[in-house]
């Protein structure tokens, strides 16, 4: 799924002792509306689907 990309890809910053404050992603999709946070972290969407 998205969110499982999403939270690998935020892990090989932080393994490099990155601080990540915040995701972005291109499409959001309206089943995932609920993860919008990741970690704690807020998740931008820049497309949001209409169904």
């Amino acid at each position: 799924t998205n969110i499982s990309m999403i939270d690998a890809i935020i892990c090989i910053p932080e393994r490099a002792a990155a601080d990540v404050v915040e995701c972005a992603c291109l499409i959001g999709l309206p089943k995932f509306k609920d993860f919008y946070k990741l970690d704690g972290k807020p998740v931008y969407i820049l497309v949001e689907s209409r169904k």
